[in-house]
């Protein structure tokens, strides 16, 4: 589905449409042909796609007061379209959102709408990619840093990353995959290292890696702040 902007003149479109993408990057707008993703029938696609059409199924086994109540907070939700727009989800979409979100951080569906409780936002995180060798496997640590802080337990960060990137590239963000969450009470890093080994194989020395946290609230499942940072994957000999 591709997204226009009107003003006097046609202004943003973002989206796909037939066999194109419209889109948007640090030099402006841009168009290019659609290329289907690698391996869209990996096992872990499958497990989403899974969850996302038992999620469809049971919104519609609800009482009818139970999906009013998801309808009436979701007009009290803002979220965004691709150019910058505000609007409110519908109540199924912000069950199947939460409940996703409450899945991919390992937590059990909730039938009710939450009210999302406050949370402090993490400062300065960051992430190391290490490589050693000449080991045979050779061996490596990924963590993700956030020093003198604990996650608090009403909140789970959900992490992606990119496979190792040229270090001239700045915008990265289409190849972040989901690898792992951080849990509740976790203090000052969180180690991703076999996570990231089993969705991209070993870091490459040198390379550039993108990461992603991505705020969840573990009772509702609402998505709040995201946190992008990229390193350099570093080695000792």
């Amino acid at each position: 589905m591709t997204i226009i902007k009107y003003s006097a003149l046609v202004s943003d479109q973002r989206g796909k449409l037939d066999n194109t993408i419209f889109s948007r990057n640090h030099a402006g707008f841009i168009q290019k042909g659609f290329a289907r993703p690698f391996n869209p029938q990996s096992p872990y696609q499958i497990l989403v796609r899974d969850s996302w059409s038992y999620l469809i199924k049971y919104y519609s086994t609800l009482p009818q007061d139970i999906r009013d109540n998801w309808d009436y907070n979701a007009k009290n939700i803002n979220w965004f379209n691709k150019v910058g727009d505000s609007y409110h989800p519908t109540g199924q979409l912000l069950f199947l959102s939460c409940n996703q979100n409450l899945f991919m951080i390992g937590q059990p569906y909730a039938d009710f709408f939450t009210i999302p409780g406050q949370f402090n936002s993490l400062y300065n995180p960051y992430s190391v990619f290490n490589f050693t060798g000449p080991h045979i496997p050779p061996e490596y640590y990924c963590s993700i840093y956030f020093p003198d802080q604990i996650i608090p337990d009403n909140i789970s960060y959900m992490v992606y990353c990119t496979i190792g990137l040229s270090q001239g590239i700045n915008y990265a963000y289409k190849y972040l995959k989901f690898i792992s969450y951080i849990p509740p009470g976790t203090v000052n890093f969180f180690d991703i290292s076999q996570a990231y080994k089993d969705i991209f194989s070993y870091p490459a020395l040198g390379f550039k890696i993108f990461t992603k946290l991505r705020t969840i609230d573990i009772n509702s499942g609402i998505s709040a702040q995201d946190y992008y940072f990229n390193s350099i994957v570093q080695g000792h000999f």
